[in-house]
């Protein structure tokens, strides 16, 4: 196997500083020529197992009778259909898959995954499926190396097998992405090769190894201390241990920050990218497959925050142009940049004759995401005075809509073909409570200007609003017509914790305000059954329709009671109409009704359908009962003419007694209610045909449809 060493000596005589903080001779892409690979298990092996890219050490294995390529060469990410022969492609990317080796009968799962190091493994073949397996294999060595990266970036596609032949199923496997930086060495000794008896002890024999390793992987991040020595300049200056869970079906980029521990300089790097959970053998998965291409080391020269004058510029990923309105700082001590990456510089400079400021961020020298290395900010002041527009406000806040209110919106023209949106004093009404939410501002608003209607067109992540209690996302959407008028929707969705909450608003010159019609009344006679019991016979009374002139109404029906009990209004909103010839017919529900008075209440859901045709009335009011003892549907009927009776269940014929700890009722159905002598309700039960109502001794008045009976419980 070619020595990393001698790339990295080639790629430093060659390259200046930017290239030298980058993977040398473009190793990273895995593109080129791939090079024999020889496991180097055992120093003295020479056998090849497959091939590896240049610059990278791969696991495939090469021990005693066993061998396997883990590792292989596919066409680049970028042509994943590629089918010219591997021997004659230029691009590739490169796979990784967890491959059961075996031979007689024995065998186990062989983790993939290339290194910037040296790979190594150990087989401990006569103790394999055993607890006394010590296995082992990992990553020593690395890259010369002397720069801070903030961050790599890679393509990456996974992939868990569902079944195998032989080994393990891990669904649940995670692949490993290891980063990390030292200076200084580490030495240990490693049992490398494979201890195998033999068959019958004699074929087949293979014996293992001591060897001196140098910078282990699991000695350089602290992981393993005994019998490790360490250099007196020895430190782990940064780190990064990553994983990956689930599949991922498509090339996919993925970013992995690196945490720096230390101010110190780095002189060694390793990168481990393994299909595998990488330090946990147990949790091998078989074929379990890890695809990736294109790793490059990141350096940020980007900002992460820009606060001006104390207040934060909202910025935005790609954006580098700013307007403002105000007055423009006039010195540079008011400007707090600060930057994505810890080795990033940001001067700041102020234009006060054109009323910009620039902030110039420059990393390490390295390429960021973009592949530049410096990015300049400029924030312009713009002087022109806002234009004012009168008009409505209507809001919903996660379906509940508040009542409409006058309001004003501002434009400030910022002469580049973006405008500065501000909605002032924006405050949401809800359950007689106003609730201040504070300025909508939303900058560099795009404008787009077409037979006399200018379009807008902007966005702002993370906007803070009520002092920093609300952070939302606000999309702004609208247009300006020649004749100044204003139709904008502003969606703004509030972050909360996760659950992301809508405030959908629209402001218009407009009043989008419904105003509903006059109720329309109409006269008849109410029908009730409850239990198969006629509870109401052609009671006459009125109902009202109120139109609110958007194909829905409300429906009221007024002062309903029943069996001496007065319930109250019923009143289904949002009713919807639909018209058919000379009919109307009405469709509407209300959850939840509170009904009662205060000596007693009831829970109702209601569900409402009818037809009106000229002033024939015809209306079905399903009241469904809800309660402890379970539901009970109440039948009404609203009509223009009195429909014939219906013979029921009747005091007359029901038995009230008393026994003891209870009154009992037998033979009725409908509401029976229980008082004391003092005349306190204290019991109430829907009864169908037969119950028992548990009451302390005493003596009480038993109400059952308009008839009073007195019972006394021993």
């Amino acid at each position: 196997m070619k020595k990393i060493y001698t790339l990295i000596a080639t790629a430093l005589a060659c390259a200046g500083t930017a290239v030298a903080q980058q993977l040398p001779n473009d190793i990273g892409t895995f593109d080129g020529t791939w090079e024999d690979c020889i496991p180097n298990a055992i120093a003295e092996e020479t056998s090849k197992v497959g091939t590896e890219p240049a610059g990278w050490s791969v696991s495939n294995v090469k021990q005693s009778v066993i061998s396997g390529t883990l590792v292989t060469a596919k066409p680049d990410y970028t042509t994943p259909d590629d089918d010219t022969p591997e021997a004659e492609r230029t691009k590739h990317s490169v796979n990784m898959t967890n491959t059961y080796l075996g031979a007689m009968g024995m065998g186990s799962v062989a983790p993939a995954y290339i290194t910037l190091g040296t790979a190594w493994s150990y087989g401990d073949a006569d103790n394999v499926g055993t607890s006394e397996d010590k296995s082992d294999g990992g990553s020593y060595g690395g890259l010369d190396f002397s720069f801070r990266p903030d961050a790599v970036s890679m393509m990456l596609k996974r992939n868990h097998a569902t079944e195998a032949s032989d080994g393990t199923v891990n669904a649940d496997e995670k692949a490993t992405i290891m980063i990390y930086s030292w200076k200084g060495s580490t030495t240990s000794t490693v049992r490398v090769g494979t201890d195998y008896a033999g068959f019958m002890g004699f074929i087949g024999k293979a014996e293992a190894k001591d060897k001196t390793m140098v910078n282990r992987d699991k000695d350089v991040l602290g992981m393993i201390t005994d019998g490790v020595t360490k250099s007196e300049d020895f430190e782990l200056i940064s780190k990064s241990e990553n994983y990956i869970e689930g599949n991922i079906d498509t090339w996919t980029q993925k970013v992995f920050p690196i945490e720096y521990l230390t101010e110190s300089t780095p002189e060694k790097l390793n990168i481990v990218i393994a299909s595998s959970d990488y330090f946990n053998r147990p949790k091998l998965g078989v074929n379990n497959t890890l695809d990736v291409d294109d790793v490059t080391l990141v350096y940020y020269s980007t900002l992460s925050k820009l606060t001006i004058g104390g207040s934060e510029i909202a910025l935005t990923d790609g954006t580098y142009n700013y307007t403002c309105t105000g007055t423009m700082p006039t010195s540079d001590d008011e400007v707090v940049a600060t930057t994505k990456s810890k080795f990033a510089e940001a001067k700041v400079a102020l234009d006060t004759e054109n009323n910009k400021i620039t902030i110039t961020v420059t990393n390490q020298g390295g390429a960021d995401l973009d592949g530049e290395t410096s990015h300049t900010y400029t924030i312009t002041y713009s002087t022109a005075e806002p234009k004012q527009y009168s008009g409505y406000l209507n809001i919903s806040l996660a379906g509940t809509s508040s009542p409409e209110q006058q309001a004003t919106v501002e434009i400030t023209d910022n002469g580049n073909g973006t405008c500065t949106f501000k909605l002032p004093n924006f405050t949401f009404s809800m359950g007689g409570s106003t609730l201040p939410i504070g300025d909508i501002v939303v900058e560099n608003v795009t404008m787009t200007e077409a037979d006399g209607t200018t379009t807008y067109d902007g966005y702002v992540e993370g906007m803070q609003l009520k002092g920093g209690a609300i952070v939302a996302d606000v999309t702004l959407k609208g247009t300006i017509t020649a004749d100044d008028v204003v139709d904008f929707t502003i969606n703004v969705v509030w972050n909360n914790g996760g659950d992301d909450v809508p405030i959908d608003v629209t402001f218009t010159t407009e009043s989008q305000a419904v105003t509903p019609a006059e109720p329309e009344e109409y006269n008849g006679y109410i029908n009730a059954v409850m239990g198969g019991k006629q509870i109401i016979d052609n009671q006459s009374a009125t109902v009202t329709i109120t139109e609110n002139g958007d194909g829905t109404c409300t429906f009221l029906l007024p002062n309903f009671s029943f069996s001496g009990m007065q319930l109250g209004d019923i009143k289904v909103e949002n009713v919807t109409i639909t018209e058919e010839g000379e009919t109307k017919k009405y469709n509407g529900e209300a959850k939840g009704l509170v009904l009662g008075d205060d000596n007693f209440v009831i829970n109702a859901d209601v569900t409402l359908s009818g037809t009106i045709t000229g002033n024939e009335v015809d209306f079905k009011i399903d009241v469904v009962w809800t309660g402890d003892g379970g539901n009970m549907p109440i039948d009404v009927t609203f009509t223009s003419g009195k429909l014939s009776s219906v013979e029921g269940i009747n005091a007359a014929t029901a038995a009230v007694y008393g026994t003891t700890g209870a009154i009992a009722i037998n033979g009725y159905t409908g509401m029976a209610q229980v008082y004391n002598m003092g005349g306190t309700l204290v019991a109430s039960r829907i009864v169908d045909g037969d119950a028992t109502i548990d009451v302390t001794a005493g003596i009480y008045i038993v109400r059952i449809d308009g008839t009073n009976v007195k019972v006394i419980v021993k």
